[in-house]
């Protein structure tokens, strides 16, 4: 199996549905207006980025974390026989705790 390690401060997630959008059934529920951001689950990530003035930028998530960041921002990558989504890690505006 191939397998990706993002350099700097990217990240590659698997994207969810979010839950309002697929029923318990399976079913997919059409939404009336586009939301500005994407949800997924950390995949893996890299060691983080040095910043002009020399300082380590560590991240902020860890594999297995469900991330949010802006749509249209992510770039696709096929990695082994899935797709997955390569973020830049300024691009990530949180990660989702709890239910």
């Amino acid at each position: 199996m191939q397998k990706f390690k993002p350099c700097d401060d990217r990240v590659l997630v698997r994207k969810e549905k979010s839950k309002e959008e697929v029923t318990s059934g399976g079913l997919y529920v059409p939404q009336t207006h586009e939301k500005p951001v994407d949800f997924g689950v950390v995949v893996s990530v890299g060691p983080g980025r040095v910043l002009t003035s020399g300082e380590f930028l560590a991240r902020e998530y860890t594999e297995g974390d469900v991330v949010v960041f802006q749509k249209g921002v992510d770039l696709p990558l096929e990695v082994g026989e899935e797709t997955l989504f390569l973020v830049e890690g300024h691009n990530v505006l949180g990660v989702m705790h709890g239910e």
